[in-house]
């Protein structure tokens, strides 16, 4: 049913676009995000690779703001891991961890009530609740928007959405190989490229937030839809017993 399929897109891919190309793809995984048709915009983002004091120094900095987050890692099938998050704020600043970084910062943060915007978060949420921290927060998820406004497309990727609405490309700057992962100290993750996934988040969300006000979709959206999600991903964590009955 149409409940059904808004809640049930394929297991998360765009988080492997924070990964080199090279990294093997987890287990889980039963899909590889499609990067959407070559346009003529990109996305500019600076991004720093933090620790944990800076990071909550900066989550101090937008106390006051939605923060839009994009993860590596691996989910699927009730299970996951997180390996590192990128934050990016309206401001136009945006940093980056690896999970172990962030420390208790990091997943007390997660935990919080402070507003964040994921994309396709279920899968993120059922990784973190294997790690033992249950998302909370959540305010806006671009895939779920999407499907309220135009429930008859089948792509709901983070890269068709970026091309379809925001008419801009998730593809990095001509630079050399070596240069991609600039920002990171972790072999495979690209502290630039999750940035920039978290920034297409944030704006994806802005223009989901106007088109849904202006359809009357907003409230249906915030009370009823994305509480959805952890009610989702806490069911499909916990997954379904059957107990086999001999006759």
């Amino acid at each position: 049913d149409l409940h059904r399929r808004r809640h049930s897109f394929p297991t998360r891919r765009s988080s492997d676009l924070g990964k080199a190309a090279s990294s093997p793809k987890a287990p889980e995984t039963d899909a590889v995000a499609a990067l959407p048709a070559e346009t003529g915009e990109t996305f500019s983002t600076e991004v720093t690779q933090v620790d944990a004091k800076a990071l909550k120094k900066w989550l101090g900095d937008h106390d006051k703001t939605s923060v839009a987050l994009s993860f590596a890692g691996n989910w699927g099938r009730g299970a996951g891991n997180i390996d590192a998050v990128a934050l990016a704020a309206a401001d136009g600043s945006a940093i980056w961890c690896t999970y172990i970084q962030g420390e208790a910062v990091l997943t007390n943060w997660l935990e919080s009530d402070a507003p964040k915007i994921v994309h396709d978060a279920k899968g993120p949420a059922i990784a973190l609740l294997n790690q033992g921290v249950r998302l909370g927060g959540l305010v806006s998820d671009p895939a779920i928007a999407a499907y309220i406004v135009s429930p008859g497309t089948r792509n709901f990727e983070l890269g068709e959405l970026v091309t379809r609405y925001l008419h801009k490309s998730l593809t990095l700057a001509d630079k050399p190989e070596e240069e991609r992962s600039l920002f990171s100290t972790e072999p495979g993750i690209s502290g630039e490229l999750l940035a920039m996934q978290a920034r297409a988040t944030l704006e994806l969300a802005t223009h989901f937030d106007q088109d849904l006000a202006e359809r009357g979709g907003a409230s249906l959206f915030a009370t009823i839809e994305i509480p959805l999600i952890g009610v989702l991903a806490d069911l499909e964590s916990a997954g379904i017993a059957v107990r086999s009955e001999e006759h």
